[in-house]
């Protein structure tokens, strides 16, 4: 799910804000069985399903912290080899990860037999970064902390990571939510579960050729040059679309992934930053080619096996690995280039898909100008003024390097009938940006949601919004007749 691993969840520790967490969330949901985070190594070395695991792993020492008492401990999972041990992998800013122990804190801690379950949270996060989440939620787990053990047994692309390991072997990855007290019980009676298992996490190692057997081995199937395209790797993270500048020169390819999103990946730059990049498409296909691309795949339910394994067979069959190699010399704009042109001939090849860049879409967007002349409003913003109302928040400093356009923003969505597409304030002001300026905002703006409240604030010295209209390109993808030979 997250692609993530030690060295570089310790890179992305200091992004601790909401930005991170809702970032967390919606690559959770985004086509890949983990959100992405890449990692150095190959993955190749760790424990899989049906590996056994080594006597060193139950003698090894970890930091343990009581989430309900903040008692810090050693302890190694010796006393826990006879038991099903289920870890799960967390990070405090990880919204689904928060979500996976709070369930299994309510659904499981106090029911299992802990006489044959150990429920064992781990994080690489040490007792300050994540005391905020202890102090929240008055949780009954006991948990590892500052992981650099468990981590490399257990070699993941993401988390929440889930493994289960009994009677000393690494039976099942499973999706958070097959942690069921059902599954656990059928399990400790001597039948196994049903269980979606998350096991594809490796990563390729860019410096050597794909499609080998240990370097996303899929079958190639079409190839152009240096350009190949070949069908699902298994074992192997998805990779929505990456360039890497190798010895022998830059290197862009996708791991497992439906061609319609990687053409949106390797277009990015040409298209609107104005809606989420998965939407950026317009779909012109028929039903047939829609069950093949993104857009037409099944449901993921994560707790129906049934279901989710339909999921998984419509990846394995959807999903497409692709590799270009530029040639020596070539820059990485210019190989960009010629990756995108293979990349439009295989579409028409193999899915009869025409793309262009449509800049027919025009969205409505919040214009902020001023009334009158500009002196007249740099009078009213350098006037100093001290905060004084409570109901009002105060700013003061850089007109460009200020947050109080972010936070009039806030309160544009929640707006009657949508007045904009996107409450991306457009400044056409034409204010220095270096301009010093005191300003009050009203700390209620977004609960009052109305235009005419936003419009009076802003009055006051003298500003305004309109509607304006920006084109948003977008991608087009059209199905066009097979030519006939």
């Amino acid at each position: 799910m997250k692609k993530l691993t030690l060295h570089l969840i310790r890179f992305l520790k200091p992004l601790k804000n909401t930005t991170l967490l809702l970032t967390c969330i919606a690559v959770f949901h985004m086509f890949s069985l983990s959100a992405q985070t890449p990692r150095n190594d190959s993955g190749a070395d760790g424990l899989y399903i049906n590996d056994q695991v080594p006597e060193a792993f139950y003698n090894e020492l970890h930091q343990m912290i009581d989430w309900s008492t903040g008692k810090i401990y050693n302890k190694s999972l010796d006393k826990d080899r006879n038991k099903l041990i289920i870890l799960d992998f967390w990070a405090h800013w990880c919204m689904p990860c928060l979500g996976s122990l709070k369930n299994m804190n309510e659904e499981l801690v106090g029911k299992i037999d802990t006489t044959q379950v150990a429920i064992i949270p781990v994080t690489y996060e040490g007792n300050a970064e994540i005391q905020a989440v202890l102090n929240r939620f008055a949780w009954k787990h006991q948990s590892v902390i500052n992981d650099s053990i468990l981590s490399r047994y257990f070699p993941h692309q993401a988390i929440p990571h889930m493994v289960w390991i009994y009677k000393g072997k690494v039976i099942a990855m499973p999706r958070a939510n097959y942690a069921t007290l059902e599954n656990i019980n059928m399990l400790l009676a001597g039948k196994m579960p049903s269980v979606y298992n998350e096991t594809d996490i490796k990563v390729i190692d860019p410096n050597q050729p794909l499609f080998q057997k240990h370097n996303a081995p899929a079958a190639v199937h079409y190839q152009k040059d240096s350009f190949k395209v070949g069908g699902y790797a298994e074992g192997y993270a998805q990779v929505t679309f990456k360039t890497v500048k190798t010895p022998n020169g830059w290197l862009y390819y996708g791991i497992n992934i439906p061609i319609d999103q990687l053409l949106v990946f390797a277009y990015q730059d040409l298209l609107t930053d104005r809606m989420d990049l998965l939407k950026a498409i317009k779909y012109e296909v028929g039903p047939d080619l829609k069950s093949k691309l993104k857009i037409g795949r099944p449901k993921m339910y994560n707790n129906d096996f049934a279901k989710d394994s339909i999921y998984g067979d419509w990846l394995r069959k959807n999903s497409r690995t692709v590799e270009f190699r530029a040639p020596k010399g070539i820059g990485e704009k210019e190989g960009l280039n010629l990756f995108r042109q293979y990349l439009a001939d295989y579409a028409l090849a193999e899915y009869q898909l025409e793309i262009s860049i449509d800049q027919s879409k025009q969205y409505k967007v919040p214009v902020l100008k001023c009334i009158g002349k500009p002196k007249g409003t740099i009078a009213l913003l350098t006037k100093k003024a001290k905060p004084s109302d409570p109901a009002y928040r105060y700013f003061n400093g850089q007109y460009g390097e200020l947050k109080w356009l972010d936070y009039i923003r806030t309160g544009l969505p929640r707006l009657p009938n949508r007045l904009f597409d996107d409450n991306r304030i457009v400044d056409q002001t034409n204010l220095p940006k270096e301009l010093l300026v005191h300003m009050q905002f009203p700390t209620n703006l977004i609960g009052k949601g109305s235009m005419e409240y936003v419009q009076s604030e802003l009055k006051r010295y003298n500003l305004k919004l309109e509607v304006g209209f920006e084109k948003v390109p977008i991608l087009l993808l059209k199905e066009v007749k097979k030519h006939a030979n």
